[in-house]
């Protein structure tokens, strides 16, 4: 067993819950909490959000001449301070398991021995995983990178991991959450693999339902298929095709003969509208012989 990130689990880390026996083999694990981390009592973390908010105070008293209205106004940026330092100085630790047979993510506020709560999702209850990431930029500086895993489940809540990290180029540092949503990516993908094999052996392609305009995309061996809005499958081989493109999220083909002025012969999708990404370029590769890297 790893970090979510693949590299060794470090001396120290505290998983204070046990994995739950409905995932399976677990496969990834990351803790926010140490051994040696304990909650600071109440009592110090007032006292040291006062010595902040207090020097907060008398910088604006400072800047605003010790005015009766500088008194006033300065009571806001102290009592904001404090309570930011107060809120960061909280007890809350989260613990997070990936398995062969689902994830789960535990989390607990407060003290060590609070009552933890569990996020947890059972891969067979789910249907199909969409995924999205969006790199923000402020006139034309990185600032951050957004995304968001969606497994969708049959009936219940779709289970989401959602947020943000700074990396333009390569990945987030181990400790980062992303790793949780990126690993339980690729073993989601490995426990939805069965499923497609017997496709292939049933029907000779794998089918990646979609919403909008083409409805499906089917990948099988040299070729791919494209269901329209009109119910309408074309099929076209690889070796026809002219330009196979992945870029901003965007999956363009397009087949030789098709022309500017026309969409006939051009297809295009977003890859956050299609279920199962990752195992869908794995059967691009696999099936079709289309790779990016």
């Amino acid at each position: 067993m790893t970090r979510h990130a693949g590299s060794p689990i470090p001396e120290g880390m505290d998983f204070f819950v046990a994995p739950p026996p409905d995932i399976g083999q677990v496969v990834s694990a990351e803790s926010t909490l140490t051994v040696s981390k304990h909650p600071m009592p109440p009592e110090r973390r007032l006292m040291v959000s006062f010595l902040v908010g207090v020097p907060v105070a008398v910088m604006v008293l400072l800047i605003m001449s010790f005015t009766i209205e500088a008194m006033v106004v300065a009571v806001i940026p102290a009592a904001i301070a404090g309570s930011l330092i107060y809120f960061f100085t909280r007890f809350s630790h989260q613990c997070s398991y990936v398995g062969e047979q689902g994830m789960v993510e535990f989390k607990i506020s407060g003290s060590r021995s609070a009552e933890p709560k569990a996020n947890l999702l059972r891969f067979k209850e789910a249907e199909n995983l969409y995924t999205s990431q969006t790199r923000h930029y402020y006139n034309g500086v990185y600032t951050s990178t957004f995304y968001e895993y969606k497994w969708t489940r049959g009936s219940g809540r779709d289970y989401r991991l959602t947020g943000s990290y700074r990396s333009e180029k390569g990945q987030p540092k181990d400790k980062d959450k992303w790793h949780f949503a990126s690993s339980a990516e690729a073993i989601w993908s490995g426990y939805k693999l069965q499923a497609i094999s017997n496709q292939l052996d049933k029907l000779g392609y794998a089918e990646f339902p979609m919403q909008g305009n083409p409805q499906a995309v089917r990948v099988g061996s040299g070729f791919l298929e494209f269901v329209l809005k009109d119910g309408t499958a074309q099929r076209v081989d690889v070796n026809d095709m002219r330009d196979i493109k992945l870029g901003s999220g965007l999956f363009q083909f397009a087949h030789h003969d098709a022309r500017w002025w026309s969409g006939r012969g051009k297809y295009a999708f977003t890859y956050g509208k299609l279920p199962n990404a990752r195992l869908f370029l794995l059967c691009l590769d696999k099936l079709a012989g289309i790779r990016w890297s």
